[in-house]
């Protein structure tokens, strides 16, 4: 890729998606008052602030949920369109983008609601979203295997299940809880997450190492030649 395109298109785009950020939290209030009109749920924790300073303390896990969603909906958005839409930039919003849409279908689980009585510990979406978003890395690959047909159907395949399992694994916690003779929600629960993920990660990643090795087939051969593939 040429360095002075990047680095023109990534400021455009800092500038751009930073005025936005501004505008939002200029206007947070009416935003919320307004996500409080369009969905069930409350938006602000009890004694919140729509002109909330810290959003842990002051906003509900659903309030927070969605501000997370529209947030990262426009932030590809902006990325698309600075950046033209291409087969390489649509996978790196998707990457950002996918973590979002899966807290948003499970909005009811991460309640406040669901918190445990024995530990006093809830669902931490927080958690969730960052291992699903590192499970959702492999997507790059299978997007660039499926885009430029250089690897085998069987491995494009394999590839999507295991980065999908890798991205779903972290967001059905209340799920994997009926499997365990403990509550995930607790510390010794949250370690089991963080390493059951990491093990379907690392599972991907060592599947694609071992295809290339045995293949001979180079990971820059699925890149356009525009971003540095052959």
């Amino acid at each position: 890729m040429d360095g002075l395109y990047l680095y023109s298109r990534l400021l455009a785009f800092a500038l751009v998606y930073g005025i936005f950020t501004i505008f939002y939290w200029v206007y947070r209030e009416p935003f919320g008052k307004l996500i409080d009109k369009i969905f069930p749920f409350p938006y602000l924790r009890k004694g919140g602030n729509y002109k909330y300073i810290n959003g842990d303390e002051e906003l509900s896990p659903e309030g927070f949920i969605v501000t997370i969603f529209f947030l990262f909906a426009i932030l590809g958005l902006v990325f698309l369109s600075v950046f033209e839409f291409n087969l390489l930039v649509f996978p790196i919003v998707f990457l950002l983008f996918f973590p979002a849409c899966l807290l948003l279908l499970r909005i009811r689980m991460f309640s406040d609601d669901n918190i445990s009585s024995s530990t006093g510990i809830g669902y931490s979406f927080h958690l969730s979203y960052f291992l699903s978003l590192l499970g959702s890395v492999g997507f790059l690959m299978v997007f660039a295997g499926f885009l430029y047909n250089e690897t085998p159907f069987w491995f494009n395949i394999i590839a999507f299940i295991l980065a999908l399992s890798s991205a779903i694994f972290p967001m059905i916690p209340d799920h994997i809880n009926r499997l365990l003779s403990y509550d995930i929600r607790s510390e010794k629960g949250y370690k089991f997450l963080k390493n059951i993920t990491l093990l379907l990660v690392i599972s991907f990643w060592v599947f694609v190492f071992v295809f290339f090795i045995s293949t001979g087939v180079s990971p820059s051969e699925l890149m356009p030649v525009r971003f540095g593939g052959r």
